[in-house]
């Protein structure tokens, strides 16, 4: 199930993924699979989702040229000043920052 969720996750990560919107497509309650992932990931829904929306996004601020709104919202955030705030209090600094300094790998 787990799996499956991560699944639909990754192929609906530009989209506004909540919890309960995966939990209906699997036909779960959402209580159930909050739980299920918590124990079998370790995280909770929402941190999983930022992470991995994060790592695409260092993945195509790395690998194209798109401008940091695209890669913002390719990733899920719509408010590029809320994505550049994700962005830099997980990896301490700004989105643009990435192609001149390149540190994440």
């Amino acid at each position: 199930l787990i799996n499956d969720a991560a699944k639909l996750i990754e192929n609906d990560l530009d989209k506004d993924i909540s919890l309960d919107y995966i939990a209906a497509k699997l036909g779960l309650s959402p209580c159930y699979l909050s739980s299920l992932f918590h124990k079998i990931t370790g995280q909770n829904f929402m941190s999983y989702v930022t992470d991995l929306r994060l790592t695409k996004a260092t993945h195509l601020l790395e690998t194209t040229n798109y401008p940091v709104n695209k890669v913002a919202s390719m990733v899920g955030y719509h408010n590029p000043p809320y994505f550049s705030t994700i962005f830099k209090k997980k990896y301490g600094f700004i989105p643009s920052k990435l192609r001149s300094i390149n540190i994440i790998k």
